[in-house]
């Protein structure tokens, strides 16, 4: 590496920077592209999470409905 002129040397420095910076936009990338798709899981994760819920709320509303006319049929 010594006898290298300083414009080799700038020239390296240059090359190896310019492969540096595509690495670093490469990894900035995929780490979007992984946020991306966690918050799409919790996304989905919550619509399911909803929907449960809203058929835990019919199902509650139908016992209580039947619980009513069982008890007006007893008395």
């Amino acid at each position: 590496m010594g006898d290298m002129s300083p414009e080799e040397r700038l020239a390296r420095i240059e090359a190896q920077l310019a492969g540096l910076n595509q690495r670093l936009d490469e990894v900035v990338i995929s780490q979007l592209r992984d946020h991306g798709k966690r918050i799409q899981a919790l996304e989905n994760r919550g619509v399911w999470v909803a929907g449960w819920i809203a058929g835990a709320g019919i199902v509650a509303g139908g016992v209580a409905t039947v619980v009513t006319l069982v008890v007006k049929a007893v008395i």
